[in-house]
C-alpha cells in the first residue's frame, strides 16, 4: 500500500509499504495511507481523517473554439438541438447567389466544422440559438465518437 511521509506536518514523499510504518513523534514524522486525490487549489498534500490526500489542480476546460467537430459530431449536435432544418432554411434565404452557394457547400460538405466560423455567427441568431448554447452543445458534441 502507498503511504505518505509527513515531517512536521509538511509532505515529504510517498512510498510503498506492506504495513503502515511506525511514526516517530520525537523526530516529527508520521506516515499516512494515501487516499484518492481530489481536485482543488492549491495543489499539495493534506491530512484528512488520518489519510494523506493529494489536491490536484483540475485540467483546464478546453475552449470549444480550439477543437473542430467532425461531420458526424456536427450534424448530430444540430439534430439533438433540433435546428438542422432551420439552418437549411436560413441558408436558402441568403439573397446573394454566390454567398448562398458557398454557405450551402460549407454546411453540407466541410471535412471539419470550426466554432469560430463566420457562417455560424451569421446563422445562429436567425435560428434563435445563443453563443452560450452553441458553446455548450459544441463541448458536448466533442464527446461523440
Amino acid at each position: 500500500m502507498m503511504y505518505a511521509l509527513f515531517l512536521d506536518g509538511a509532505f515529504v514523499r510517498t512510498q510503498d509499504h506492506d504495513a503502515r510504518p511506525d511514526p516517530n513523534p520525537a523526530k516529527g514524522y508520521a506516515w499516512y495511507p494515501v487516499g484518492a486525490p481530489v481536485e482543488g487549489e492549491p495543489a499539495g498534500w493534506a491530512i484528512v481523517d488520518d489519510e494523506a490526500i493529494e489536491t490536484v489542480v483540475p485540467a483546464p476546460v478546453a475552449d470549444p473554439t480550439d477543437t473542430p467537430l467532425t461531420p458526424v459530431q456536427f450534424f448530430a449536435m444540430l439534430d439533438i438541438l433540433g435546428i438542422r432544418a432551420a439552418i437549411e432554411t436560413a441558408i436558402d434565404a441568403i439573397a446573394d447567389d454566390i454567398q448562398r452557394a458557398v454557405a450551402r457547400a460549407k454546411f453540407e460538405r466541410s471535412a471539419s466544422y470550426h466554432r469560430d466560423d463566420a457562417l455560424i455567427a451569421q446563422i445562429a441568431p436567425l435560428v434563435g440559438i445563443s453563443d452560450a448554447a452553441i458553446d455548450t452543445a459544441w463541448a458536448q458534441a466533442q464527446e461523440i465518437g
